[in-house]
């Protein structure tokens, strides 16, 4: 199942959390992503006290490493995940240049010597403790498969 960039949007997002887990079938994967606020504007939001948003209009919060204003934390939603019977069996970082410029970053990357580097550098980074201050967070979190040979319901006396 894949749960990309919607959790941003949604005034709930620990029920809707708690949803994806209900409908995933017993082994089942869920591919989760969200944006987060990166090292780069985590450097604007503590010069002006304010966190800008990706897209200001629609999203109704973002993601963090740290506690931000209007943001909700990594931890947080790493406890919303597991606390709804999921597993996370990754969580990497996407992205870890900064998005303001983004369009200088690829004009300059995007040919000659300084693009593979480039590219490796970002993915080594997302793959490091530095993921969480990438531009967003993959996480794949997988329900755990039925322990008995009994379904749920039959263990709770329902056929």
């Amino acid at each position: 199942m894949i749960c990309a960039e919607v959790l941003e949007h949604v005034p709930a997002p620990a029920a809707s959390i708690l949803e994806l887990a209900r409908v995933l079938a017993p082994g089942g994967r869920l591919l989760l992503s969200v944006p987060v606020v990166g090292w780069s504007r985590w450097i604007e939001a503590r010069l002006t006290g304010r966190v800008r948003f990706l897209d200001e209009e629609e999203h109704l919060r973002e993601y963090s490493a740290v506690p931000l204003p209007r943001c909700e934390t990594l931890a947080a939603l790493r406890n919303r995940i597991e606390g709804a019977g999921l597993v996370i069996t990754l969580e990497r970082g996407v992205y870890a240049f900064p998005h303001r410029g983004e369009r200088m970053w690829h004009a300059l990357l995007a040919r000659g010597p300084l693009h593979a580097p480039a590219v490796a550098l970002d993915r080594a980074l997302g793959a490091s403790a530095a993921r969480r201050w990438g531009r967003w967070v993959v996480m794949i979190a997988e329900k755990p498969a039925w322990t008995s040979a009994r379904s749920p319901g039959v263990a709770a006396g329902r056929s």
